[in-house]
């Protein structure tokens, strides 16, 4: 036997419609989660490179703080000034500037990756600007700086990479505003230092007086790009810092003596010769210059920490929309589930119930009661729909009944009952077509039954419907006590008026004999024409002989009356024989034996009417075949008349 297949149900197959999309876009929103944990990943790591950049500023700011006080020594020698006066006038004994303490600390405290160079390094230049601070040391600041500057730059590469990654043009300018005020304060010391270069160049020849002096306007050119770009910054703030520092620059000795420099003007402080040297004027412009390299490096540290901050908030931002976009996929998904259920309910349930009652009614229950309308307008519609078929099939199987078990009745108020809807218009035409057939085959059937059980020519029960009605009367004869009387009529002189007048004459004389007896028999007696001009009549009740002998004798003296057939009056007359069962105590067979003998007896005695009596009659009623039907019973079959003998046997 094969195995019954399994097939997915409404509820699966609603809740596969839901859930392929919905984890579809569970996949995209995952997708996005992920790509938002990503930028948060890569927004935390641009926060710990910035990190790095801020320490490398650090770093850059502490070296130049601590080149600062060795410049001014340097410079002071070579002057044959006192170093500690000029670091008084120049107000960088108070200044609380750097040392190489603070470098190396901070080195220590970085990644090795990002350290420019090794701490150990510094103490080597600390022993050495100790014992005697010159040039070299100044050249040593220089490496070291530009060390710095290069790591600086690499480290800015990553970040920028990084930044890019995350497609934030806010963090983008951030970023580029850090850049640019980085480079723009490395360009402010490199334009201070080079100045120092350019004006003690000349302690060290013509070569080197053109080479610093090519150095500062490379270093000036620089700063004021740079400085020109961060006035169009976006950010206010860092526009209105830029513009002030320019302003600043532009106003002061110190972009005089770049002026100067630049034009390969000698230097203003040395113009009287090196043992006339400007104090005064040398150190207010370099007081302005250290005045223009603090708001440089101030720009530089709100960059590194706005970028700092934007990083981290973005991070944040990031990681918090990654768990929201996770959280919120699996609540979309919970949602969709839940509503699904839901909306699969209004389906199941309804469709349950259509299902359930369809296999009632199919299994023959039509006493359901109707369902209840309810679910989605489809639904609700078919539910209407199976009611009305139910109540029409219902309808329908009243009127059936009452078809089939009324014997037809056509009056039964059940078949007047209107079939709603155009299913009950087609229901109703098939009953009414049912209904003429079952009246037409009642209408044959009855007709059959009469045409069985009654002559066609008299329409009074024929010897099928005599022996019937012999047989109920014999038995309610025996269940009532009562006594039941039978006669047997033989027409006298009708087969010379059926020869005389002819056979049409001859059945109206038929016929009419058959209306006198339905005139004078008594209300519920019974009779019947056995065939040719033989008739019977069934008398129950009679109470004796003398009963029966009067109630025969009133049939007789109506028959005897002349017959109007057309235009001839015929006279006949009639011999009858009595027989009596008191109580039903005889036979059907013997009961019609015995009248028939009386009635032979009659005509062969022409008394008109004879009593059976079995010992006159010398017989004992032997049965004789008087049930059998009479081929030739018609109007034209002789009377019998003068025959020895009846033939009972026809």
């Amino acid at each position: 036997m094969a195995s019954k297949r399994h097939r997915v149900g409404l509820r699966g197959r609603l809740l596969a419609l839901v859930l392929v999309p919905t984890l579809v876009a569970a996949t995209f929103a995952g997708h996005a989660a992920s790509d938002k944990r990503h930028a948060a990943q890569v927004a935390s790591d641009v926060h710990t490179e910035v990190g790095g950049l801020l320490d490398l500023v650090d770093v850059r700011t502490a070296m130049m703080s601590a080149r600062i006080p060795v410049e001014v020594q340097v410079r002071s020698k070579a002057l044959g000034l006192d170093p500690e006066a000029v670091l008084g006038l120049l107000d960088l004994d108070g200044r609380q500037f750097g040392d190489l303490a603070v470098v190396q600390a901070k080195l220590r405290t970085m990644p090795e990756r990002l350290r420019p160079f090794e701490p150990d390094e510094l103490d080597q230049l600390r022993q050495d600007i100790r014992r005697s601070a010159d040039l070299e040391v100044i050249d040593r600041f220089t490496k070291l700086e530009q060390l710095t500057d290069e790591t600086w730059a690499d480290e800015l590469s990553l970040v920028q990479s990084q930044t890019e990654s995350l497609g934030q043009p806010d963090l983008g300018i951030v970023l580029r505003d850090l850049d640019r005020s980085a480079r723009s304060t490395s360009a402010m010391a490199s334009t201070v230092t080079g100045l120092a270069d350019f004006w003690f160049a000349d302690m060290q020849g013509e070569e080197r007086v053109e080479a610093a002096r090519v150095q500062l306007g490379i270093a000036n050119d620089r700063f004021d790009r740079l400085t020109n770009a961060l006035a169009k910054s976006p950010h206010p703030a860092v526009a209105a810092a830029a513009v002030d520092l320019r302003e600043r620059k532009s106003s002061g000795p110190f972009q005089v003596a770049l002026d100067d420099a630049v034009a390969g003007r000698s230097p203003a402080p040395f113009a009287a010769g090196l043992g006339q040297v400007d104090l005064a004027l040398m150190v207010t412009t370099f007081t302005d210059s250290f005045d223009l390299v603090e708001p440089s490096l101030g720009l530089m540290d709100g960059r590194s920490a706005a970028l700092d901050a934007a990083v981290s908030d973005y991070a944040d931002h990031a990681s918090q929309l990654a768990w929201l976009t996770f959280v919120g996929s699996l609540v979309m998904m919970l949602v969709l589930v839940v509503l699904c259920l839901v909306v699969v309910r209004t389906f199941e349930q309804p469709l349950r119930r259509l299902i359930a009652g369809t296999r009632r009614v199919g299994g023959g229950d039509l006493h359901l009661d109707p369902l209840p309308v309810g679910g989605p307008p489809e639904i609700e519609a078919a539910t209407i729909a199976f009611n009305d078929v139910v109540g029409n099939l219902r309808l329908l199987e009243r009127k059936l009944d009452a078809l089939a078990n009324h014997d037809g009745d056509l009056d039964d108020p059940r078949l007047e009952a209107e079939l709603p809807g155009e299913l009950g218009q087609a229901l109703a035409r098939s009953v009414e077509v049912l209904s003429t057939s079952i009246h037409d085959r009642s209408v044959l059937q009855a007709r059959l039954a009469h045409q069985a059980t009654h002559d066609t020519l008299t329409g009074i029960p024929n010897r099928a419907g005599a022996l019937a009605a012999l047989e109920g009367a014999l038995a309610r004869s025996r269940r009532q006590g009562t006594t039941l009387a039978l006669a047997f009529l033989d027409l006298d002189g009708f087969k010379r008026a059926n020869d005389t007048y002819g056979h049409q004459v001859g059945d109206a004389v038929l016929c009419e004999v058959a209306a006198r007896l339905r005139r004078t028999a008594r209300a519920g007696d019974s009779y019947a024409r056995l065939g040719g001009d033989e008739f019977i009549v069934i008398a129950e009740n009679v109470g004796s002989v003398a009963g029966a002998l009067t109630c025969v004798q009133r049939i007789r003296d109506a028959i005897i009356e002349p017959i109007v057939a057309g235009d001839h009056v015929v006279e006949i007359g009639v011999s009858i024989g009595l027989d009596v069962a008191p109580s039903g105590h005889e036979s059907l067979l013997n009961l019609l034996a015995h009248a028939d003998h009386a009635a032979y007896r009659a005509k062969r005695q022409r008394t008109g009417v004879e009593v059976y009596d079995e010992v006159l009659d010398g017989t004992h009623g032997d049965v004789l075949g008087l049930m059998d039907p009479d081929p030739g019973a018609s109007a034209g079959v002789p009377d019998g008349a003068g025959t020895p003998e009846p033939d009972l046997t026809r």
